[in-house]
């Protein structure tokens, strides 16, 4: 059985590699887009809401499309 020092460091090792993923995935360049889009989504007026589930998701859907387009055509 390993010694309890080594699991600990083990478990260390783990879990700086876990943050340094969500790190890496959080800050990469093409992740800038759906990020900015959902930023943007506690500002959403309430007539998506009034329209139902499915119209709000469609209208959610088509503002990260446009906020991708222009991110690409910024770069």
């Amino acid at each position: 059985m390993p010694e309890m020092g080594f699991v600990r460091g083990l478990i260390t090792v783990v879990t700086l590699a876990t943050f340094l993923g969500i790190c890496w995935w959080a800050y990469r360049p093409s992740s800038r887009a759906r990020f900015e889009a959902d930023g943007w989504l506690a500002f959403d007026d309430d007539e998506s809401a009034r329209l139902g589930a499915g119209a709000a998701g469609d209208d959610r859907k088509s503002m990260r499309r446009a906020l991708a387009a222009a991110g690409e055509g910024e770069r």
